[in-house]
């Protein structure tokens, strides 16, 4: 049997060996580490990619949000305002954000600027310029403004409001309620200044109309009527009071005062008169007086008592009525012995005065006055008055100075070669016998028949017969001026010639007077046509300044700067119309007009 072997125990325990994965793990850490930078890289890039988005968007919708312009074009047409950018992207809110800032910025600029209008305009309608019709036209013509009551501004500034916020009801509801809300409060402040002192002036229009109808109402001559009546005191003790009542509606403190005393005046002065006038209407005046000293009016006429009345009401005695009567009496006796002294010395000094006034009427013609004034010089000077009256009828008894104006207006047609002799006799009455005979010896020249044919040479430079020249405004003044005068020299030289008996050779005159004529007129034509030029230049100058006060960009031409202008309408004739200056025309039919006015002119110049 085979020997069996034993293993003999150990104390040690039995160690299986363990495998170290450090490196592995290392390599784990490290792609973890490397994912995680990677993320932030990634996050990183795509979040400078949103900034640079967000810029470029914000760029975007700066550079393309709506302009002044466009913003009130929408306003007018009440239609939404159109932004640049979208909801889609960062680009796209990034610029519709920055285009809808600027553009809440521009349009509570533009209805501020609109509101500070309306109410300069409603404001300057309180002021003298603002009542004349040239002010009330114009804010017609340009606003379309009728009504000028303070209802009227708040509608005009509701609608300011209305409008502006319409353009971005749907675009930004939240903008637009803002933008509703700060100028509301911004128009209710114009609107509460305006009111007060729309109220300020109407109640002193109310005053003064109060006034000018007290006034004239309650004059001393109306009282007088009224103090006349049956029971006129009581009536003009209801007109006081009814007159008081309105007073305190628009009076107080001295002003009130001085009204009332200015209407107790009146009252004063009317009963002074309705006594007066009674007391010396009477046969012996100074009995009369002596009644009313003592109070016996009883027997005096009504309206004399009712006067009494009112004198006693405002504290005087009859006493101090009778002893203002009574001198009242001595004035007027001492004034007509005064006047009748100054009289006799008057018509002895005042010859010169009288002569002057006959020959005043003398020229004029006016029979009337002529009987008057010759009848006080007559008693003056009889034998001037005779000598006058000589002159006046070998004269024919009319003016012996023509009327300037009727003198003009037939020199004007004999200038035009249309005087007849029935024209001399229509206008006979303003016109002297002296005047009178040299027109019949013009009329009488110019029926000549060389005359006549050598005037057909000149009727070329003569206007339509339907035209008329109406002052020197009128472009055509100058032309009809030289037209008239070649006429005149005309008929002077032959005139001349028949009085010195000379040939008159008229159609070599005429001629020669025919060239200086066509001379002159180029001359007009060209400064006519200059003018022309020179108003389009003004024109776009007008239109650079505005530009220039709206900081945008601007030339201003010089007077004589005509290329220059021509080049920049047919620059603007390129663009657009809506691209185009404000106050630019809009058709280019119009725009080559201006260019033409302007290059008609330049050709004279070659």
């Amino acid at each position: 049997m085979a020997e069996q072997v034993r293993l003999r125990g150990s104390n040690q325990q039995l160690r299986v060996p363990r495998v170290n994965f450090a490196a592995e793990q290392e390599i784990a850490r490290g792609r973890n580490q490397l994912s995680n930078n990677l993320n932030r890289l990634s996050n990183f890039v795509m979040s400078m990619a949103e900034d640079k988005a967000k810029i470029e968007g914000a760029e975007y919708g700066a550079l393309n949000a709506p302009t002044a312009e466009q913003i009130n074009d929408a306003f007018v047409a009440g239609e939404e305002l159109e932004l640049p950018g979208d909801d889609s992207s960062v680009f796209g809110r990034s610029a519709r954000r920055a285009a809808l800032s600027i553009a809440g910025d521009e349009i509570s600029a533009l209805a501020s600027n609109r509101a500070t209008e309306l109410t300069t305009l409603y404001e300057q309608s309180l002021t003298e310029y603002g009542q004349s019709q040239q002010f009330r036209d114009a804010a017609e013509r340009d606003f379309g403004i009728t009504d000028f009551s303070p209802g009227a501004l708040a509608d005009k500034l509701d609608e300011v409001v209305a409008g502006y916020g319409g353009v971005l009801d749907e675009t930004s509801p939240a903008l637009a309620r803002e933008f509703r809300a700060k100028q509301g409060i911004t128009n209710h402040s114009s609107y509460a200044g305006y009111l007060e002192e729309y109220v300020k002036v109407e109640n002193k229009r109310l005053e003064t109309n109060f006034r000018a109808a007290h006034q004239q109402d309650f004059s001393a001559p109306n009282i007088a009527k009224i103090l006349r009546l049956p029971k006129g005191n009581d009536v003009l003790n209801k007109r006081v009071q009814e007159a008081k009542n309105r007073a305190v509606t628009y009076l107080t403190g001295s002003a009130l005062k001085i009204f009332l005393d200015n209407m107790d005046g009146e009252i004063n002065t009317a009963a002074k008169q309705i006594v007066s006038d009674g007391t010396f209407a009477t046969e012996r005046p100074t009995d009369t007086i002596g009644l009313i000293s003592q109070g016996k009016v009883t027997t005096l006429p009504l309206a004399v008592q009712n006067g009494i009345k009112e004198l006693r009401n405002q504290g005087m005695s009859f006493t101090d009525i009778g002893k203002s009567l009574r001198d009242e009496r001595a004035a007027q006796l001492n004034f007509a012995d005064a006047e009748q002294k100054l009289a006799n010395e008057r018509s002895e000094r005042n010859e010169p005065g009288a002569i002057a006034l006959v020959r005043k009427s003398m020229s004029s013609g006016n029979t009337r006055e002529f009987d008057l004034n010759i009848k006080t010089l007559a008693d003056i000077n009889p034998q001037k008055a005779q000598e006058l009256t000589d002159e006046f009828n070998d004269a024919g008894r009319i003016r012996t100075v023509s009327d300037p104006k009727i003198k003009e207006v037939v020199q004007n047609l004999a200038a035009a070669d249309d005087l007849s002799f029935d024209d001399i006799e229509k206008y006979a009455p303003g016109l002297s016998f002296e005047d009178q005979k040299t027109l019949n010896d013009l009329v009488d020249s110019q029926e000549s028949q060389e005359l006549t044919a050598a005037k057909d040479i000149l009727s070329a430079f003569d206007l339509p017969p339907t035209y008329t020249v109406i002052s020197e405004n009128d472009e055509n003044f100058e032309k009809a001026q030289i037209a008239r005068r070649g006429k005149a020299e005309l008929t002077r030289r032959f005139q001349e010639a028949k009085r010195k008996g000379l040939d008159f050779d008229g159609i070599a005159i005429a001629d020669t007077i025919a060239e200086n004529i066509s001379k002159d007129f180029k001359t007009v034509e060209i400064k006519l046509k200059k003018q022309a030029a020179d108003k389009k230049i003004a024109n776009v100058n007008s239109i650079q300044n505005k530009l220039k006060d709206a900081d945008r960009p601007f030339k201003i031409f010089e007077n004589d700067d005509y290329k220059g202008v021509i080049n920049y309408l047919k620059g603007q004739k390129q663009l657009e119309p809506k691209q185009r200056d404000p106050g630019i025309a809009k058709q280019n039919d119009a725009i080559d007009s201006q260019i033409k006015t302007i290059e008609t002119y330049l050709e004279t110049q070659q």
